[in-house]
C-alpha cells in the first residue's frame, strides 16, 4: 500500500471512529503520559475500549481484573512503561492477569501512538496474511507485528498508530 492509500484509509477510520472511543484515547493516553500508570479503574477502561465489541472476551478480562489489585495495576503498568527494553517492558505488562499482546499494545500505543500500534488480526492480516498459531499469545508476534509497523511509519513520515489504524481499517471493511 502506498502512502496515498494509507491516508484514505486513515481518513475513513478517523471519520468513523466512534468519538467516545477516541475521547478514552485521549483521556488514558494523557494519564498514561503523566502519571505512567494506570488505575484499576482506568485499566478497566482500557478493557472496555479494546473488547467492548466482544461481550464474552470483555467479561472475561474485568472478571481478570478484578482480583487485581490497584496498586498491583499502577506498579506494574510504572514498571514496564520505565523499562528500557521493549522485550522486559512486554513482560511485566503480561504480569497482569489477561494481559497479552492485543492488551500491552493498547497500553502501549495510547502511551506512544508514535512508536507502537494496536495488535490485531485485521492490521496483522493485511500486513503478513494469515495469522500463524499461537498468534495472539506470542510476544514475538508482536515484535514482528511493531517492527513492520514502524518501518512503514519511517518510510511515509507517519505514526505508528496512523499506520495500523490504517491497516485495520482497509482489512476490517474489505473482509465484511
Amino acid at each position: 500500500m502506498n502512502k496515498q492509500e494509507l491516508l484514505g484509509w486513515l481518513e475513513k477510520y478517523n471519520r468513523e471512529e466512534d468519538q467516545k472511543d477516541r475521547l478514552c484515547e485521549i483521556e488514558l493516553g494523557a494519564i498514561l503520559n503523566n502519571k505512567k500508570e494506570l488505575s484499576k479503574q482506568d485499566f478497566i477502561r482500557l478493557l472496555e475500549w479494546k473488547f467492548g465489541t466482544y461481550p464474552a472476551r470483555l467479561k472475561r478480562e474485568k472478571n481478570l481484573a478484578e482480583q487485581m489489585t490497584d496498586d498491583f495495576i499502577k506498579k506494574t503498568v510504572k514498571e514496564a512503561l520505565y523499562a528500557e527494553d521493549e522485550k522486559e517492558r512486554t513482560e511485566k505488562l503480561f504480569k497482569i492477569k489477561g494481559v497479552k499482546n492485543a492488551v500491552a499494545s493498547v497500553i502501549l500505543t495510547f502511551y506512544d501512538p508514535k512508536n507502537y500500534g494496536v495488535f490485531d488480526i485485521h492490521a496483522w492480516r493485511e500486513l503478513f496474511g494469515k495469522e500463524p498459531e499461537g498468534f495472539s499469545s506470542s510476544s514475538k508476534r508482536l515484535m514482528e507485528f511493531l517492527k513492520e509497523i514502524r518501518k512503514l511509519a519511517v518510510q511515509y513520515q507517519m505514526n505508528a498508530r496512523d499506520i495500523e489504524k490504517a491497516l485495520y481499517k482497509k482489512n476490517y471493511d474489505e473482509s465484511k
